[in-house]
């Protein structure tokens, strides 16, 4: 690479200074990307396993979070919606859509992601005011640090009273064994005007259907169990105490949350596999702040 260089800088001094810096800035692409091959080829190898050919399709619009002007359809599936460059998904571009529409002045906001990596970690790095992450693991203490991330329960944080203006989480509470206890947690955690921002697996045409429950300490199916994937723990590792319903609306208020919604007019976006996100306002005073009036659902 260093006689590559030298030979590019001994033509330069004949070339325009435009032509030198875009000659710099391929080669300096060239070297990151052979530094990060294998994670490119593991990536390149994932992508493949979801492209059905026939269903291929590219999609000129921005991603929310990093702004890159293609999004790519691998399949008719959520799955299979992915923007090119950040690889964002479904679920990471429709809670950020959500965060553009009811965290405004985000570069203002203390925001708590319930996650360490990834896409929306990603973005909320670049653009909240300050970022607090976390994630459960089964052999920390809440509080204690893993492998430099903070491990917190949702179901009894470590945090102080009126912290957060922002907390968010894609495809978490469905795994909390009390997720009353998880709401009221996020809720006392929130600073008066804050906001939570979320997403969940939904039946927007039922209530919540109970999967599993924990009576005296013992695990209890009442469904057929239901076992998702974790980046932590691996593929299908992860129980799910419950599909959600419409009804969460009211178990939000009644935990604390003045208002709280189901937005579902990210559904009609990307191409066609846009998530409802769940939002609940710590105070009627944030939802009249960002124009919205007290409702159950934002409909497209």
């Amino acid at each position: 690479m260093l006689l590559v260089l030298k030979k590019v800088a001994r033509k330069a001094i004949n070339l325009p200074r435009w032509t030198v810096r875009k000659i710099i800035n391929v080669l300096r692409w060239i070297v990151i990307k052979t530094i990060h091959l294998p994670q490119l080829f593991r990536a390149a190898h994932y992508w493949w396993s979801l492209t059905n050919v026939a269903e291929f399709q590219f999609l000129k619009d921005r991603c929310p979070l990093c702004r890159s002007h293609f999004l790519l359809k691998l399949n008719s599936s959520e799955t299979g919606v992915r923007c090119i460059s950040c690889q964002a998904g479904v679920v990471q571009m429709s809670i950020i859509l959500a965060v553009q529409k009811y965290a405004k002045n985000l570069k203002s906001l203390d925001a708590y992601e319930l996650s360490s990596g990834g896409p929306v970690v990603t973005f909320l790095k670049g653009n909240a005011g300050s970022l607090t992450l976390s994630e459960y693991f089964d052999d920390v203490r809440p509080g204690e640090l893993k492998g430099g991330v903070l491990c917190q329960d949702i179901q009894a944080l470590t945090f102080n009273d009126n912290l957060f203006d922002l907390c968010t989480s894609t495809e978490v509470f469905e795994h909390v064994p009390d997720d009353t206890k998880g709401f009221q947690e996020i809720f006392r955690v929130l600073k008066k005007q804050g906001v939570l921002v979320f997403t969940v697996p939904i039946n927007l045409a039922g209530v919540t259907l109970q999967r599993a429950v924990i009576k005296n300490g013992e695990l209890v199916h009442l469904e057929e169990p239901e076992y998702h994937d974790d980046a932590i723990r691996g593929k299908g590792k992860v129980l799910a105490y419950r599909t959600y319903g419409t009804n969460i609306v009211a178990q939000l208020k009644n935990t604390g949350f003045e208002d709280a919604l189901i937005d579902e007019t990210f559904k009609d976006k990307l191409f066609g596999h846009g998530r409802a996100v769940v939002v609940a306002f710590a105070g009627n005073k944030a939802a009249r702040n960002k124009g919205y009036s007290p409702t159950e659902s934002v409909q497209p």
